[in-house]
């Protein structure tokens, strides 16, 4: 991990024990198809981003809640060797959440979650670490909690800048999306919220551009095609890298988020973010697994020389 910024964050979210399979083509219905192996990975799109974050030089401490069992146990002792604070996580009589994910040859994946423990958040908890935390600069959250602890957080929130991807997604009200610093959706999920096809990065902008009537600035991710950001000073797109192949794109997202709001927190302006962001996310993808194919920012960069 990089040296820790002055500026930390808070990430408010989901943590998965993921069960992992390789298979060539996913099965259609009622048929059945053998699997190359299973492994056994931290994941959570909360987790996740969190990981991320830190392996980009954030400070980062995690909110979430894990089952009072031995997966509970390894997801904590992962996370702590990635450097971030647990200290707020609750221990639910809930199974710690598990995800049961298939990815093709082509890298694409497809996930079944048992949120167990995660949606046994409390908003009474939840906002306790919030004001435990208010030096945070940067509150990330995402759409694998409860709603209402994101509207909580938001109403709750003093002077941090909130930073939401709404994934899966989930309808949030004009109250909840005014406070969106960005807002972070990929292209199915900006879709959903708007009404239209977006695949292209003239999409994208079209897309940015009508989000920035409800929220103070936002990122579209577009896959292979990288991301647009709009923010109150300008709009853009930012274009992705060229990799060698896509081995997995599980927590590619995730990548993306934790790189992001990591470089905010270094001061960065939103175009520079999203810049960091998709190279993460881009790279991300060809090693399998989520946090396991995550990059430290001193190796990013180097890369992208």
């Amino acid at each position: 991990m990089s040296e820790s910024t002055e500026s930390p964050i808070l990430v408010i979210g989901s943590v998965n024990l993921d069960l992992m399979a390789q298979v060539d083509k996913p099965p259609r219905p009622g048929e059945t198809v053998l699997a190359r192996a299973m492994v056994r990975r931290p994941g959570g799109k909360g987790a996740n981003q969190a990981v991320a974050a830190s392996r980009m030089g954030a400070s980062v401490s995690f909110v979430g809640s894990v089952g009072d069992d031995e997966n509970g146990e390894f997801l904590l002792q992962e996370l702590q060797g990635e450097g971030v604070d647990t200290s707020f996580v609750g221990i639910s009589r809930e199974s710690t959440g598990i995800a049961f994910i298939l990815v093709s040859e082509t890298g694409e994946n497809f996930i079944t979650v048992i949120s167990g423990a995660n949606h046994d958040m409390r908003v009474s908890s939840v906002i306790a670490s919030l004001k435990a935390h208010l030096v945070s600069s940067i509150v990330v959250m995402q759409g694998e909690i409860p709603l209402e602890i994101i509207a909580s957080v938001a109403a709750e929130s003093v002077g941090q800048r909130i930073v939401i991807n709404m994934a899966p997604f989930q309808p949030l009200d004009e109250a909840i999306l005014s406070l969106c610093d960005p807002l972070i959706l990929n292209q199915a999920e900006a879709s959903s919220m708007l009404g239209f096809d977006v695949r292209s990065p003239e999409d994208g902008v079209r897309a940015v551009e009508g989000l920035l009537n409800v929220v103070r600035s936002c990122v579209v991710t577009l896959g292979g095609n990288g991301a647009c950001w709009a923010d109150g000073n300008d709009v853009g797109h930012v274009a992705a890298p060229q990799v060698k192949s896509v081995v997995d794109t599980t927590g590619a997202g995730d990548a993306f988020v934790g790189s992001l709001a990591a470089e905010l927190a270094r001061g960065a302006d939103l175009r520079s973010a999203t810049e960091l962001g998709v190279l993460a996310g881009s790279y991300s993808v060809e090693l399998f697994g989520a946090q396991s194919s995550y990059p430290t920012r001193d190796s990013l960069l180097r890369r992208s020389k």
